[in-house]
């Protein structure tokens, strides 16, 4: 159940006193604001920190239903949905569950090309994880041990070809952020359980070298023998740390594509849903 996954999720995380309650409150996996009930504020500690009032999850869902309903723009939807998620994922969940018929095309497509051109513009918080060729290449085992927790399933992008609209870089990380959101919700996924990552290989986008404010290395797209030895450390590295866990290769160049998958197909569980 997701109380259950969030007390895992809490037995996880040691943080020092009295900052230890405060993970209740800040961390997205955790949170569940005036769902707590008054014992749990009791014995938490979280007693004067929230409203009141204590609510049913439906209650608190039911606010964000209505600004999404009162926003007729897409993209401003995602941004409510992204901000959500940020706060809280459960209520994410219950939001997206509950309408995902109406919501698929704002977490994914068509929606989801538009956030990504504008992904280094937009405000942000953490979801994933980024490895980068200029700096983890040669330690991305060890990059790995830095997310804590189990994970079923990745979705990694290199932002190579992202959907019709080419090379965006770091920029493409909304794909397996919107990706994964449509696993937990239509696929029945443990949200604690998942991982998008992008995979900054550089980008051939002039234009992002001279932004302030874009997200990756402001250089040109690696080789094809890089590219190549980059992707066979990594899923070596994801398969000796989650024997069991499924990659997904998305919206990576076609010409690389290919090679990607045959390369890693007999040596870990993985597919390219785009060929």
């Amino acid at each position: 159940t997701p109380r259950e996954m969030q007390q895992q999720y809490a037995l996880d995380m040691n943080l020092e006193p009295p900052m230890e309650r405060f993970k209740y409150l800040l961390v997205p996996q955790l949170a569940r604001d005036t769902c707590f009930t008054k014992q749990e504020r009791r014995s938490l500690g979280l007693e004067g920190l929230l409203p009141p009032v204590v609510e049913e999850m439906d209650r608190r869902a039911g606010r964000w239903e209505a600004m999404l309903e009162e926003e007729p723009d897409r993209l401003k939807k995602y941004y409510i949905l992204m901000q959500l998620h940020a706060l809280d994922v459960t209520l994410f969940y219950q939001v997206l569950v509950k309408n995902l018929v109406e919501l698929m095309p704002v977490v994914y497509t068509p929606t989801v090309g538009q956030a990504c051109l504008e992904f280094d513009k937009l405000k942000r918080t953490h979801n994933g994880m980024y490895i980068t060729y200029f700096g983890h290449r040669g330690r991305i085992r060890q990059i790995l041990d830095n997310w804590p927790f189990e994970v079923d399933i990745i979705v990694v992008t290199d932002g190579g070809r992202i959907l019709g609209l080419g090379d965006l870089g770091t920029n493409g990380m909304g794909i397996p952020i919107g990706k994964i959101a449509l696993y937990v919700a239509g696929g029945g996924f443990n949200p604690t359980r998942v991982l998008p990552v992008q995979l900054d290989c550089g980008t051939d986008r002039e234009e992002y070298w001279t932004s302030d404010f874009y997200l990756g290395a402001k250089k040109p797209r690696i080789s094809y023998e890089e590219h190549a030895a980059f992707l066979e450390e990594f899923n070596e590295a994801v398969r000796e740390k989650w024997p069991k866990c499924l990659i997904q290769f998305e919206d990576f160049a076609t010409d690389r594509a290919f090679s990607v998958l045959e390369a890693a197909r007999r040596k870990c569980l993985c597919f390219n849903d785009d060929i």
